[in-house]
């Protein structure tokens, strides 16, 4: 009979040896490890399947209540340490996440606020500006950071993207 596919400390040293010589940041490093570490307190000392590693990723959503970008996170981490190992029948997909296509409606300029800042740029002769904004419009281009979005929501971009 084979070894038992169990996660052990010795396993898991090994796999960051492997994700040191991989030039994986040091934080990478840290939260693969805290990750598996966390699967491997769910499976107590139970074998990892396929099954086990479904059940994990079940407990994430319904248990712990993790959102699927968080969940797809610790599932990156598993399934790299599983391929790692060898266990890759055991290897599950991530959760689908749906792109946010359309924004909140206090993130969005509406037509007639487009329409406005067109206009008040050329007033002011930036010109740039004007056109920087036309083109955002006509291509639905989605302008952020960390604390902001802009998106245009018009219901023909191109109708309102030649303003003169």
């Amino acid at each position: 009979m084979g070894l038992k596919r169990r996660i052990t400390e010795n396993r898991l040293k090994e796999y960051e040896e492997f994700l040191y010589e991989e030039e994986k940041s040091p934080a990478t490093i840290k939260k693969y490890i805290g990750d598996i570490h966390k699967l491997m307190e769910y499976a107590k000392d139970g074998e990892i399947t396929k099954k086990l590693m479904r059940e994990y990723k079940q407990y994430l959503m319904e248990v712990k209540q993790y959102k699927e970008r968080s969940i797809n996170s610790f599932l990156v981490a598993a399934n790299n340490f599983l391929q790692f190992v060898g266990w890759k029948d055991a290897v599950v997909k991530l959760n689908k996440i749906q792109n946010d296509v359309f924004c909140p409606e206090n993130k969005c300029l509406t037509k007639e606020e487009y329409i406005k800042l067109v206009k008040t740029a050329q007033e002011q002769g930036k010109k740039q500006l004007a056109m920087i904004l036309q083109t955002i419009a006509a291509t639905g281009i989605r302008i952020s950071d960390e604390h902001v979005i802009i998106r245009l929501k018009l219901d023909e971009p191109s109708k309102y993207a030649g303003l003169s």
